[in-house]
């Protein structure tokens, strides 16, 4: 069963690299940041798979089953690449969840977020001290669990404000996007909890199809459900909605230039061949538009442009 294991992280390993990959070109093609987004979060937690993988390798062909086994420093790496992997995990889902929701990520979360990560990595160093003087990784696992918690209520809050939130910053389709990609991923996670009720024998085999089915549902949701998210604002339908926006937001003539660009598609560099300016320019006034317009992506700018357009219709 070890062994059927090991090779079983590896196969969802290389799985989670096919998704990320599908979703790497989403992002070059569209210039979208949620794809961006949902691009960092497939590779964070397919860096916690490849850390399964490795760790499931250690115990059955190197250091045993026995955690009161393991050397010291083995419980040292071991925690510093849980606390990276599944820290790294949470906030990728966070930022994500807030991309699908076309908002700004909240300076407050952030805080809350990096305080809770300081003080666990307080934790793991007091359980660095107590095992070497002691010589019992009892504090370490604690922190553990306590990082396991943190995680559980990060992607929690992700769920909930997906799944029922009213998204008011959304068009219906994307509202129902949204929801779509949080139940997709709540279906995979809550297939853990089932699995830790598994005979011990076999509850591991459970977990594994847990990160199969976290590893695949972005494909699905990339291939079934985002379109909403890359739906194309044309120059006829858009070109009023751009003059409008730029009257309401004092964005300048070239800004307003850029913008329609943006609007349509095109790049930065691209932008910067049609324009005959800089690429720090054209990055400038990108900024610029964001700063005014109070976004902080492309999709949130098109969806403005959208909803201006959706306004004017008759």
């Amino acid at each position: 069963m070890g062994h059927l294991l090991v090779f079983a992280f590896l196969a969802i390993f290389l799985c989670g690299l096919w998704v990320a990959y599908v979703s790497w070109r989403q992002y070059k093609a569209t210039d979208i940041l949620l794809f961006r987004s949902l691009f960092q979060y497939i590779i964070s937690f397919d860096l916690m798979v490849f850390g399964f993988f490795v760790a499931r390798y250690a115990h059955t062909n190197l250091v045993g089953e026995n955690p009161l086994d393991f050397h010291p420093v083995i419980w040292v790496v071991t925690a510093v690449g849980v606390f990276v992997l599944q820290t790294g995990v949470t906030w990728t889902i966070l930022s994500l969840t807030w991309d699908l929701k076309q908002r700004r990520f909240p300076g407050i979360l952030t805080i809350v977020f990096l305080i809770a990560i300081i003080l666990i990595g307080i934790s793991y160093v007091i359980g660095f001290t107590v095992m070497f003087q002691s010589g019992s990784p009892w504090w370490i696992v604690v922190t553990h669990k306590a990082l396991s918690i943190f995680m559980t209520l990060g992607f929690g809050y992700a769920f909930i404000g997906l799944i029922a939130g009213r998204h008011r910053n959304l068009n219906a389709k994307q509202r129902k996007s949204a929801r779509c990609f949080g139940w997709l991923l709540l279906g995979g996670f809550l297939i853990v909890p089932v699995s830790v009720t598994l005979p011990e024998s076999i509850y591991l085999v459970g977990f594994a199809v847990a990160l199969l089915w976290a590893c695949c549902t972005p494909l699905l949701w990339l291939r079934l459900y985002s379109g909403p998210y890359k739906q194309p604002v044309t120059q006829e339908v858009a070109s009023s909605a751009i003059a409008l926006l730029a009257k309401r937001y004092g964005i300048t003539q070239r800004e307003q230039e850029v913008m329609a660009l943006l609007v349509e598609g095109k790049s930065n560099k691209e932008i910067e061949d049609l324009l005959c300016i800089s690429f720090s320019t054209v990055k400038n006034h990108v900024y610029n538009l964001y700063k005014k317009m109070e976004v902080n992506s492309r999709a949130q700018l098109m969806h403005l442009v959208m909803v201006e357009s959706a306004r004017q219709e008759p």
